[in-house]
């Protein structure tokens, strides 16, 4: 470990292996963070390792930073992507291969700056690391905060619809406050469902039934892909659905995974795999049966997962990334979700000082 001043020293971690010895620690940190750290929780680390251990030309590279009492303050998940042919290599955030957030570990309590310099400094002491990579990076987050601290420019990508439902009541205050028609619609299409062999929302704790039921949504969605001739898709590789059944078996561990699974008779009509942690509840992935499509299945489930996190005493479901028009029946708040590319110095110039 490098001690870099008196307050601080520095560690470069290039095997989970090595990594497991701080996972005690991780987690301490990981848990003094907002919802969003779910995705940055150890579990996740080692599920996005897996997609990147088998691939050519790719090295772990975790940077953590400890205060004077040896207590991990910050880490920042990142893979070196080499480039054999010019023998140089990028910095390239260590993500899951699908739409999920990117970001870091850092004390609340550490002073930005003084982390953030550190980190900047990291990055450009390497001589042959030409760039930093990183794909979507969701405004607020602790990794936005730690490139605006060093003025690092960013791209908009995307964006990140959030319904603020700390302001109702219950589910009944909810729908009474919607647009007449959009109250109207959802009752109208519950009435159809019930009349076509009964409405029933279940919602699974079972972990085997979990697993097949998310199972269940990644063979829809791949089947989707597929009827879309030429289109390829992150969700194709059977790695992504292994990544989301890894992650889930350790998240049903702590109650920050689910399923609602919507059926009438012995039909299955819809599903949504969602997570939840501290006030806010993550819409993940969510499919329906083709067959009853003019029923609008994949909005009633989204609906009853909003009716679910209201009444469960959540404050926020978050629909993840992407701006599709059903998200829009929900809300109009939207968090831009941006890329990063910063050029770095290869170790030729002088680094930031603190």
């Amino acid at each position: 470990m490098a001690s870099v001043n008196d307050a601080h020293s520095c560690k470069v971690i290039t095997s989970m292996g090595a990594l497991a010895s701080y996972e005690r620690q991780w987690e301490t940190l990981n848990a003094k963070m907002g919802p969003e750290a779910l995705f940055t929780q150890y579990a996740a680390i080692r599920c996005n390792w897996d997609r990147y251990s088998n691939d050519r030309g790719f090295r772990l590279h975790v940077f953590l930073i400890f205060d004077a009492d040896e207590s991990l303050v910050f880490a920042a998940p990142m893979l070196r992507r080499y480039d054999f042919f010019f023998g140089t290599f990028v910095f390239q955030w260590l993500n899951s291969k699908t739409p999920l957030y990117d970001d870091l570990l850092m004390n609340p309590e550490s002073d930005l700056q003084t982390i953030a310099t550190l980190f900047y400094n990291h990055l450009n002491q390497h001589i042959f690391a030409r760039k930093l990579k990183i794909d979507c990076v969701r405004d607020g987050s602790a990794l936005d905060r730690v490139l605006r601290a060093l003025d690092i420019p960013q791209m908009a990508k995307t964006s990140n619809p959030v319904v603020d439902i700390s302001t109702y009541v219950d589910w009944d205050d909810y729908l009474a406050k919607k647009a007449a028609k959009s109250r109207q619609k959802f009752h109208s299409l519950q009435r159809h469902l019930a009349k076509s062999g009964g409405y029933c929302v279940e919602h699974l704790v079972e972990p085997a039934e979990i697993r097949s039921e998310i199972g269940r949504i990644f063979d829809r969605k791949r089947q989707w892909v597929g009827e879309d001739e030429g289109r390829t898709d992150w969700i194709v590789p059977a790695e992504a659905e292994n990544w989301f059944q890894d992650f889930c078996a350790t998240c049903l561990q702590k109650g920050e995974a689910s399923v609602l699974r919507l059926t009438c008779g012995q039909e299955w009509v819809s599903s949504v795999l969602f997570f939840a942690r501290g006030d806010t509840v993550f819409l993940s992935k969510i499919t329906h049966n083709p067959e009853w499509a003019k029923l609008s299945p994949g909005w009633i489930i989204a609906m009853e997962l909003c009716n679910l996190a209201i009444s469960n005493g959540y404050h926020k479901l978050d629909l993840m990334l992407g701006n599709q028009a059903w998200k829009e029946r929900f809300t109009s708040t939207q968090i831009r979700i941006s890329t990063c590319r910063l050029p770095l110095r290869m170790g030729w110039m002088s680094s930031k000082s603190s």
